[in-house]
């Protein structure tokens, strides 16, 4: 499986979450169990921050079973781009309060 991030110039204000604003019943079929994504802060508001795998050729949206592993993938993310940073290949480091873990339903 292949991991691609996508990062892109946001506006930054202090962090929302979003899974503490669920209702305790959110998405309870179990058609389409809880999935977690990475959202990014865009100058509209949050969204999808485009975070893609590749699985037997086709790229789909990166979404994650546990929120533990979705925070796993954005420590990872942020350890790669401070040491981009520190080799010289990005100027600045990504604001992390504009990166969020966001509750989805399915795989979209």
């Amino acid at each position: 499986m292949t991991t691609h991030y996508a990062a892109f110039g946001v506006l930054s204000n202090g962090p929302e979450s979003v899974l503490a604003r669920l209702p305790q019943n959110a998405f309870l079929c179990s058609e389409y169990p809880m999935h977690y994504k990475i959202e990014l802060r865009y100058f509209y508001g949050w969204d999808d921050g485009g975070w893609t795998e590749e699985i037997d050729g086709e790229i789909t949206p990166l979404r994650f079973e546990t929120v533990g592993q979705a925070q796993v993938a954005l420590d990872e993310f942020f350890a790669e781009v401070r040491a981009a940073v520190a080799a010289g290949d990005l100027d600045t480091e990504e604001v992390r309060d504009d990166y969020r873990i966001a509750a989805t339903n399915g795989r979209n």
